[in-house]
């Protein structure tokens, strides 16, 4: 459920880490980081994430997946009470990262200057964010998507549409990470609303049965202009009250 205070729900951390069955927390950081947090956020991370950075061609990249990485790493450890890096991930089939024998889910998405986390308890989880731009490709993705999402989009002024695209693809993105899938999965089979005047949510999945138990979200950016540049949702599969929270990293 969206916070009552939808006007800007989002705070400043305050140090609460408490996290129960009914709730998820929803952290979003600004890029870029500054260069002093970034050098203690990789001392963090572990010797194959260093490589990873390393392998990157740009320096924004490697800043950029540092701070998305130490960040992670930053908050889990005061989720878990321990050092963040003493953590370790282990992955799913479709690469999603979990911790091992632990009750927390979490997920993580980044795109232009925004990177944004979800953690809950017992139930998976996807975010995704998304800046809104124009795309030759997006035609091709388009005949990705159910008979249904086509006819709809394809009615749809070009601005129109473009909008339209960007919030689908964020509800169907984050349920496929939720279920850990990502862009493996036949797009087809999952269908979301994607008008302005719909509410988020899922309208058909593989196990439709299942359907209620889930929970989609738009997530308001509420940053002057922001919710006309980027597109943002969450999904949950089992219901909880959604805390937002700016990171302020005390370093």
């Amino acid at each position: 459920m969206m916070p009552t205070n939808s006007i800007n729900p989002w705070t400043k951390n305050s140090g609460d880490f408490h996290l129960d069955n009914t709730s998820a927390h929803i952290w979003r950081v600004h890029l870029p980081v500054h260069e002093s947090a970034l050098l203690k956020l990789e001392s963090y991370l572990s010797h194959e994430e260093l490589k990873r950075m390393q392998n990157l061609s740009f320096m924004k990249d490697k800043q950029n997946f540092v701070a998305s990485r130490g960040i992670l790493r930053f908050l889990l450890g005061r989720y878990l009470s321990c050092k963040p890096d003493e953590l370790t991930f282990s992955y799913k089939k479709h690469g999603k990262p979990h911790i091992p024998a632990n009750d927390i889910s979490f997920n993580v998405s980044h795109s232009g200057e925004y990177i944004l986390y979800v953690f809950t308890k017992k139930a998976a989880v996807g975010i995704d964010i998304e800046k809104i731009r124009d795309d030759s490709t997006v035609q091709k993705v388009i005949r990705t998507f159910s008979q249904q999402e086509q006819k709809t989009l394809v009615s749809l002024s070009h601005h129109e549409q473009k909008l339209a695209f960007f919030r689908l693809w964020t509800r169907k993105e984050a349920y496929l990470k939720a279920i850990a899938t990502g862009l493996s999965y036949p797009l087809a089979l999952v269908e979301v609303t994607c008008l302005p005047t719909e509410k988020a949510a899922l309208l058909k999945i593989e196990d439709q049965h299942l359907i209620t138990q889930w929970q989609l979200e738009d997530i308001p950016l509420n940053t002057p202009g922001l919710n006309t540049l980027y597109c943002a949702a969450v999904a949950l599969e089992h219901r909880r009250n959604l805390i937002f929270w700016d990171v302020v990293l005390p370093f």
